[in-house]
C-alpha cells in the first residue's frame, strides 16, 4: 500500500463522519423549526459547539505538551544504546519518526474530537453553571454553610469537570507510557522492565496529578453527602456527617501526601516508590470510605438511632417545609358553632353519598380476597368514578379483573394457553364509595364471573 491509499482512506473516513454529523444536524434543525423553537435550537447548538471546541482544545494542548516533553527532553535521560524507533522503517510512509509523527497527529486530533464530543453531552451542566444565581431568601445548608444554589447549579458542573479531567489524565498517561516505549525509554531486559530516568520522572508526575485530582474528588463526595441515603431518611445523617465526612477529609489529605511523594520521586527517580504509593492507597481508601462508616453506623447509630439522628431528621423536616413553602402556611381556626341535625343530612343526602368511606389500598386487598376467584386473575388498581345507576348518578370504586399469565400452573404454560386462551382479563368489580355492609365489607354493584 502506498501513500495514495492512505490519503484516499483518510478522506473517505472524514467525509463519512461529516455526512453523519450533518444528517443529525439537519434532522434536529427541522424538528425545532417545525415547532417554532429555532431560538432554542441555536442556543443548544452553540453551547454544545463551544463546549466541544473548548474541551477538545484543552485535551489537544495537554496531549501535545506531553508529546513535546518526550520529544525534547526524552533523549537526555535515555540510557539505552539502541532506540526502538531506529529499528523501524515502513517504505510507504517513510522514516519511523515521520510515521510516529503522523500517528500521533491523527490520534491526538481524533481523541480530542471524541473528548470534546463527550464534554458537549454536559451542555446543560455548563449552562446552569454559567448562569448560576444564589437562592435568595433561603438559608445556607447546616453542614457546609453553602447556598442551596451551589448544589443545584455548580456541583453538577464540578462533578463533570472532575470526571473529564480524570479521564483525560488516564488517556494521556497511557499514551505517555506508549510513547516512552516507542522512544526506547522503557524496555524489557533480562533484569525486568527498565525505565530511563526521564521516563520515571515523567510518569511519576502524571501519577501524582491523578492522585491529587482524585483527592479533590473527595471534596465533591463530601458535598454529595447532603443527598445521602445511608440512614432512614434522605439527606446527611449522623454517619454521613461524623464518619463519611471525616473519612473523606482524611482521604483527601492522604491523597495530597501521596501526590507529594510521587512528585518527590521526580528527583529520586525510583521505580519502587510509585508502585508502593499506588498499592497503599487502594486499601486505605477502602478502609476509610467503606469499613469505617459501616462500623460507625452499626455500633454507634443503630443502638441509639433516634437519639443520634434526631437533629439531622429535624434538618430534613425544616428544609422540606422550606422547599415546598409549607413553613409559610398559616393555621386559622374555623369556628363553626352550628350543630349538624338530621334534617341537614337529609337535605344534603346527594352530597354525602359522594363522600368516600373506602381508601383504595385496603379496598384493593378486599377485592383481591373476595373477587379474584382464579389464581391467574388480579386487580392492579382501584379507581373512583361516577355512573348513572337506576337514573341516579352515584360515586363508585371499580377495578378491572386483569390476567397474569405467570400465575398459571407449570403444566399450563403452553403456547396454546399463552397465545389463544388466556389472553385477557374478565369483567370488573364495582362498589359504592359510601356504603359498608354489617360485616365491614364493600357493597358490590358488579361482581363474580360472569359479572352480575
Amino acid at each position: 500500500m502506498n501513500k495514495r491509499f492512505y490519503i484516499i482512506f483518510t478522506v473517505i473516513l472524514v467525509i463519512y463522519f461529516i455526512l453523519k454529523y450533518l444528517s443529525g444536524f439537519y434532522i434536529d434543525f427541522e424538528w425545532f423549526r417545525q415547532n417554532n423553537g429555532l431560538s432554542v435550537f441555536w442556543v443548544l447548538f452553540m453551547t454544545k459547539f463551544n463546549v466541544q471546541a473548548m474541551f477538545g482544545t484543552i485535551f489537544i494542548v495537554l496531549f501535545l505538551l506531553n508529546f513535546l516533553m518526550i520529544r525534547i527532553l526524552g533523549g537526555k535521560g535515555r540510557f539505552f544504546a539502541e532506540n526502538f524507533l531506529d529499528r523501524i522503517n515502513i517504505p510507504a510512509i517513510g522514516s519511523s519518526r515521520k510515521l510516529l509523527l503522523l500517528i500521533v497527529t491523527a490520534v491526538v486530533i481524533f481523541t480530542g474530537f471524541v473528548m470534546g464530543g463527550g464534554a458537549s453531552a454536559f451542555w446543560k451542566e455548563y449552562l446552569m453553571f454559567k448562569n448560576s444565581v444564589p437562592f435568595t431568601g433561603f438559608p445556607a445548608d447546616p453542614v457546609f454553610g453553602r447556598d442551596p444554589g451551589f448544589y443545584v447549579f455548580s456541583l453538577p458542573f464540578y462533578k463533570f469537570l472532575y470526571g473529564w479531567f480524570m479521564s483525560t489524565l488516564v488517556i494521556i498517561t497511557i499514551f505517555t507510557v506508549l510513547l516512552h516505549v516507542l522512544n526506547g525509554a522503557i524496555q524489557k531486559t533480562v533484569r525486568g522492565v527498565d525505565l530511563s530516568p526521564f521516563s520515571r520522572a515523567h510518569i511519576s508526575i502524571m501519577l501524582a496529578m491523578m492522585v491529587i485530582l482524585y483527592g479533590l474528588s473527595y471534596q465533591l463526595a463530601a458535598y454529595e453527602l447532603l443527598f445521602s441515603q445511608i440512614g432512614k431518611f434522605y439527606g446527611a445523617g449522623y454517619t454521613a456527617v461524623n464518619a463519611n465526612l471525616l473519612a473523606y477529609r482524611a482521604a483527601e489529605v492522604i491523597s495530597f501526601i501521596a501526590g507529594a511523594l510521587l512528585i518527590f520521586n521526580v528527583f529520586k527517580r525510583s521505580f519502587k516508590l510509585p508502585v508502593i504509593v499506588m498499592l497503599t492507597l487502594i486499601p486505605v481508601y477502602f478502609i476509610l470510605g467503606v469499613i469505617y462508616p459501616a462500623l460507625q453506623q452499626r455500633f454507634i447509630v443503630v443502638p441509639n438511632e433516634l437519639g443520634k439522628e434526631t437533629p439531622y431528621i429535624q434538618n430534613n423536616i425544616n428544609f422540606t417545609r422550606l422547599a415546598y413553602g409549607i413553613d409559610r402556611v398559616e393555621e386559622i381556626p374555623f369556628a363553626n358553632k352550628r350543630e349538624l341535625t338530621y334534617a341537614d343530612i337529609l337535605k344534603n343526602r346527594e352530597t354525602l353519598e359522594s363522600v368516600r368511606l373506602w381508601d383504595w389500598r385496603p379496598l384493593k386487598q378486599t377485592y383481591k380476597q373476595l373477587q379474584e376467584l382464579k389464581q391467574y386473575y388480579y386487580f392492579n388498581d382501584v379507581d373512583v368514578d361516577r355512573y348513572v345507576i337506576n337514573g341516579k348518578k352515584i360515586a363508585v370504586n371499580l377495578s378491572a379483573r386483569e390476567l397474569t399469565i405467570e400465575n398459571l400452573g407449570v403444566n399450563s404454560q403452553t403456547w396454546q394457553n399463552q397465545h389463544l386462551i388466556y389472553t385477557h382479563g374478565y369483567g370488573l368489580v364495582m362498589s359504592r364509595v359510601d356504603r359498608i355492609t354489617s360485616e365491614g365489607l364493600p357493597v358490590l354493584i358488579i361482581k363474580d364471573i360472569p359479572p352480575v
